[in-house]
C-alpha cells in the first residue's frame, strides 16, 4: 500500500524503551506500520536514557529513531547542551522530510520547551502539525524537581497558544476535550483517542488462580498513583488470604523503600521489566490493579495501563477516576471502586478470590471492552484519518 503521508513523531518520550509515553507513541507506530507509512521518532533532551538501552540513534523494528541528549549525563549541566540538541532535531527534520508526500510532526504531550522551536521550523518547512496532549500540568500537585516544575509552566504558557503551533489536537480523555474545546473556540478541531492496548498477546487460559494468589500492580510509583492504599488494601487482604502475594513493577520515587516500609513480606518489587518480560507478567497475574487518587490531574488524564490490564482477559480492579465509567461497568467488566478507599479494594479483591469462575467471566468481558475501545488498529486508523484531512 503506498502512502500519502511520512509521520515525525517528536517529544520527551523514551524510545524505543520506556513506559506509557512510549508505548502510546509506539501503538500508533505499530498502525502506521501496518498501513505502510513511513514514521521516524526523534526525542530531545532525554539526559541519560542511554543507560535505559536508549541509545542516541538506531533502528527499531523497522522505525529510525534519533534520541538528542541520550548519551549525556542526568544532571543539571546538560540542560547547557539543549540549543544545540535542538538545533540538531531541526537539521534532522529538514532531512527527514519527503517531497510528494504530506509531511506530519506529531507532537507526544503537547508543545514544550525543548520542542516549540523545532515545531515551528517544521511548519516553516511545510509540516503538518498534530499535538497529542495525556496530561493537564496546570493541577499537578506532585513534588517535582525545579527544571520540571519550569518546563511545566512553559507548556501551559504554550498550551494557551496552540492553535498557533499546531493544525491539530488530540487528547486522551473527555476533560482534557472539553478544556480544549473551550480554549480553542473551534479554531483547530480536537480529537480524543483513548488509550490502546496490546492485542497481540494471547489469554493464558487457567482453570484456577495460582498458589500463591498473584495480584499484580505495574506502572508508576508517583504520588497520584496511591499504591499506599493498595498496599493497605493488601494488607488486610492477606490475613484471611494468607497463600497470596502482592507484586509491583515498574519505576519512580523509590518503590523498594514504600515495600519495605509495607512490612509485609508477601508484597515484592520485581523491577522494571522490558516488553516481553512486562507482556508476560501481566498475563501471567491473578488479578490486576489500577489505582488512583482522587485528584484533578487523575482525572484529567486516563490511567494508559488500564487498556492493557483488560486486554490480557485477567480480571481487574480499577479506582473510579477520569473516563473509566465511561468505558467499564462495575461488576460487568471490572471491579469498579471508589478512590482512596482501602476497604473497598480489599472487599473487591475478596470478591475475586473467592469466586474464581465469576472472577474469569469479569475478565472475559473487560477483555471484550479493550477490543471495542483500546483496540491500537482503530485508535491508530483515528489518527491516520485526522492527519489525512489536514
Amino acid at each position: 500500500m503506498s502512502s500519502e503521508l511520512n509521520v515525525v513523531c517528536l517529544g520527551g518520550f523514551s524510545y524505543p524503551n520506556g513506559m506509557a509515553g512510549t508505548k502510546r507513541v509506539q501503538f500508533f507506530i505499530d498502525r502506521f506500520n501496518e498501513k505502510k507509512i513511513p514514521v521516524s521518532v526523534i526525542t530531545i533532551g532525554n539526559f541519560g536514557d542511554s543507560k535505559s538501552g536508549n541509545n542516541s540513534k538506531g533502528v527499531s523494528g523497522t522505525t529510525k529513531f534519533f534520541n538528542y541528549g541520550a548519551s549525556l549525563p542526568a544532571s543539571l549541566i546538560s540542560y547547557f547542551f539543549l540549543p544545540l540538541l535542538i538545533l540538531l532535531a531541526g537539521i534532522k527534520i529538514l532531512v527527514i522530510r519527503k517531497s510528494g508526500l504530506k509531511n506530519i510532526l506529531y507532537v507526544y504531550n503537547s508543545i514544550s520547551v525543548d520542542s516549540f522551536l523545532v515545531v515551528l521550523f517544521a511548519r516553516g518547512l511545510g509540516y503538518k502539525v498534530v499535538a497529542d496532549i495525556v496530561e493537564d500540568y496546570r493541577v499537578i500537585n506532585e513534588n517535582i524537581s525545579f527544571p520540571l516544575r519550569i518546563k511545566y509552566k512553559l507548556i501551559n504558557f504554550f498550551e494557551g497558544r496552540i492553535h498557533l503551533f499546531c493544525d491539530r489536537v488530540v487528547v486522551l480523555s473527555s476533560y482534557l476535550k472539553d478544556f480544549f474545546v473551550k480554549q480553542l473556540n473551534v479554531k483547530i478541531p480536537v480529537e480524543l483517542i483513548p488509550v490502546s492496548s496490546n492485542l497481540k498477546a494471547e489469554s493464558k487460559s487457567k482453570e484456577k488462580f495460582h498458589s500463591p494468589l498473584k495480584i499484580s500492580y505495574t506502572g508508576s510509583f508517583a504520588k497520584k498513583d496511591g499504591l499506599q492504599f493498595l498496599i493497605n488494601a493488601f494488607n488486610e487482604f492477606s490475613k484471611k488470604f494468607t497463600d497470596s502475594q502482592l507484586l509491583l513493577t515498574g519505576i519512580g520515587n523509590n518503590p523498594q523503600k514504600l515495600v519495605e516500609d509495607s512490612k509485609n513480606s508477601k508484597i515484592k518489587y520485581i523491577g522494571y521489566l522490558s516488553d516481553e518480560e512486562y507482556y508476560n507478567f501481566l498475563l501471567d497475574a491473578d488479578i490486576l490493579c489500577m489505582t488512583r487518587l482522587n485528584t484533578k490531574f487523575a482525572n484529567a488524564g486516563f490511567p494508559f495501563k488500564l487498556g492493557e490490564y483488560l486486554a490480557t482477559g485477567n480480571p481487574v480492579v480499577v479506582t473510579d477516576v477520569s473516563d473509566i465509567s465511561d468505558y467499564l461497568e462495575n461488576n460487568i467488566d471490572a471491579k469498579i471502586v471508589p478512590p482512596e478507599n482501602s476497604h473497598a479494594l480489599c472487599a473487591a479483591l475478596t470478591e475475586y478470590a473467592e469466586d474464581f469462575k465469576a472472577a474469569s467471566k469479569i475478565g472475559e468481558r473487560g477483555k471484550e471492552k479493550a477490543l471495542k475501545f483500546f483496540n491500537y488498529q482503530i485508535n491508530g486508523d483515528k489518527l491516520i484519518d485526522l492527519m489525512k484531512k489536514i
